[in-house]
Formats: C-alpha cells, sequence, structure tokens
C-alpha cells in the first residue's frame, strides 16, 4: 500500500514547483500524490494574488483537516493549517525574497507569522546551509538541507562555449567577473 502525500499542484517553472514536480516524479511508485490548486498561479492581476489564493484555498485546506497521509508544502497557505495538520507536515524553503512581494504590506506580515508557525512542522527542507541558519534563528529544529539542483549537462554544455566570444557577445570587458546573483526567470 502506498503512502498518501498532499501537495499543492506542481505546476510552474520557477524553482520551488520543479523541486516539487521532481518529488513527485521520484516518489511516485510508493507515494499516492493527492494535490490541491495552486490558485495563485493562475490570477492574471498579481497584486494581491496570495491573499486571494489563501481566500481561495481555506474550504480546501480546511476539509484535509481529518484526511489520512502527510503534508509535503511549499506555499505560504501553510498558515491556514491547524497545529494538527502542520505536525505532519514537511515543509519546503526555497527562498523568501522580500522584493517579489505582490501583496504588500500584507505579505510581510505573512511571512513573519509563516517563521513563527514553521518550528510546529514535522520537518523542514531548505536549499543552502543559509537558510537552514536563517531557520535555526527563528526556532526551527529539525531542518534538511538539499542543495540546488544543477542540470550537469547544461553546466558541461555551458562550459564548452568560448569565453571571449561570450565577453564580446554582451560587451564585457575582458578583464570583467561576471556573478549571477539572482532568479533569471524575472
Amino acid at each position: 500500500m502506498r503512502r498518501i502525500a498532499y501537495s499543492m499542484e506542481p505546476v510552474g517553472r520557477t524553482g520551488g514547483r520543479v523541486y516539487l514536480r521532481m518529488l513527485h516524479e521520484a516518489t511516485a511508485d510508493d507515494v499516492e500524490w493527492r494535490t490541491v490548486p495552486d490558485h495563485k498561479r493562475t490570477y492574471r492581476v498579481r497584486r494581491w494574488r496570495k491573499l486571494r489564493h489563501l481566500a481561495q484555498l481555506a474550504p480546501t485546506v480546511r476539509a484535509l483537516h481529518s484526511a489520512p497521509g502527510t503534508f509535503v508544502w511549499d506555499d505560504i497557505s501553510l498558515l491556514i493549517f491547524t497545529p494538527e495538520m502542520r505536525a505532519r507536515t514537511v515543509f519546503l524553503l526555497h527562498h523568501y525574497e522580500p522584493l517579489q512581494h505582490d501583496s504588500a504590506p500584507v505579505e510581510a506580515m505573512l511571512w513573519e507569522r509563516l517563521f513563527r508557525v514553521l518550528p510546529q512542522c514535522a520537518a523542514v527542507v531548505c536549499i543552502s546551509p543559509y537558510w537552514a541558519d536563517f531557520l535555526r534563528a527563528r526556532g526551527v529544529r529539525n531542518i534538511r538541507v538539499i542543495y540546488n539542483a544543477f542540470d550537469m549537462a547544461e553546466v558541461e554544455r555551458a562550459r564548452g562555449f568560448d569565453r571571449a566570444e561570450c565577453r564580446a557577445e554582451f560587451g564585457l570587458a575582458p578583464g570583467t567577473i561576471g556573478v549571477y546573483a539572482g532568479k533569471a526567470v524575472h
């Protein structure tokens, strides 16, 4: 008999949902995944989308209160879980970026509240020691670090590029050091 786990729909191309989709695929033989809609990815207008998402998702989450299984969650909607539900939750924290808030100023308060309830989760998975330290400072104890994944085939392909040609293409001086510092999707 397969274990039951609930998650948001693994729809999207950004880090957290890509990891979630990979987790679904890797565990499909052992886990019966049941998903709930991620409303915030369907709104055409970004402003206040997380608040609309929470309001729309609340009845679905309430209905899951007594459902059997584990929650593998990566969404601010953890706030509408009961403490008993959080105790069965593995929370995936990909990142926290206040500059991407679309429901300011309320969203900042929601994230602060989220960080206060994360210690109630069975475990929290994050992508780096930096985030593990960030979470420990907020009282989270059961933390696992699973580093950001890299597609090594793509890395090997990029290593084959001629650096001088790349610098010339982007108008960079030969001594310029390039640093990736963010989310290229945006």
